[in-house]
């Protein structure tokens, strides 16, 4: 499709009326860059008219922050491993998951976690508290040794829940949830 038919419109041309209908309508050679520079000055215009539109039109740079209220938290040691992902098949251990957001925030500061440029669609949300720094959620006998937590605070039975359990949808607008951290032992 030749964009001169689409955003021809958008071009403005000098005339005896100043008006850019009558100029579009009255002067093709206008209208199809055949004057001048007024080809040049045509595309410049349609570029900066569609850059402009663009956020306007919710295209693909439409992105949501998600912050994470961390709660519940029983000392400021260590720092907080944090994971959102929308892989239903690497929640809640999304170590190997090169499309998930990792974040790790000192545990003195992990009051709200901020995660920003999220594209719309359903996420979940796992975090531990490595209280001793080794970025690995410590076990004693397949117990958890520190606290961990998940998007919408399922209840917790034999093992993690299920990415059903934990999804949050993501708009374009920015989406506040709170974590509780759970200790078992």
């Amino acid at each position: 499709m030749d964009s001169r038919k689409v955003l021809g419109p958008l071009c403005f041309a000098r005339g005896a009326r100043n008006s850019w209908a009558w100029n579009i309508a009255t002067r093709p050679a206008l209208r199809d860059g055949a004057a001048g520079n007024h080809g040049f000055r045509c595309r410049a215009l349609q570029i900066a008219a569609i850059t402009a539109s663009a956020p306007l039109l919710g295209g693909a740079n439409s992105s949501a922050a998600l912050e994470v209220d961390v709660q519940g938290l029983r000392s400021v040691k260590g720092a907080i491993q944090l994971c959102v992902t929308a892989d239903q098949g690497r929640f809640p251990d999304c170590a190997a998951d090169r499309s998930a957001r990792h974040i790790t925030v000192p545990a003195g500061r992990s009051g709200r976690i901020r995660i920003e440029g999220l594209q719309p669609g359903l996420y979940a949300v796992a975090l531990f508290h490595d209280e001793n720094a080794n970025g690995r959620l410590d076990k004693f006998a397949g117990v958890p040794r520190e606290g961990f937590g998940f998007s919408n605070n399922p209840r917790i039975r034999f093992g993690p829940p299920s990415f059903a359990q934990a999804r949050l949808a993501i708009s374009g607008s920015d989406v506040s949830i709170p974590v509780r951290v759970r200790y078992f032992l």
